[in-house]
């Protein structure tokens, strides 16, 4: 990681990650669901960059399944008549 770009995608990485941790720890919802989709698609297309291919969560690495590819079935809750 030489350039001053590299060092800002890993950047961009890690907090994508940290976001993706907090939110894995809420309840179960269709909000969080939502969230998840949308915060594995900006860590998927920042990794996409080859200088933040290199990239790697020290909590990800920790955890014998990549949360990244772990996909609980969408919550829906009905709404109160």
């Amino acid at each position: 990681m030489n350039t001053k770009r590299a060092q800002t995608m890993h950047s961009w990485l890690a907090s994508e990650h940290a976001r993706l941790h907090l939110v894995t720890a809420w309840p179960e919802s269709a909000r969080k669901q939502i969230l998840l989709i949308a915060i594995r698609s900006s860590i998927q297309g920042l990794m996409d960059d080859p200088e933040a291919a290199s990239f790697l969560c020290c909590v990800c690495r920790a955890r014998p399944t990549s949360i990244l590819q772990r996909r609980p079935a969408l919550v829906v809750q009905k709404k109160a008549a």
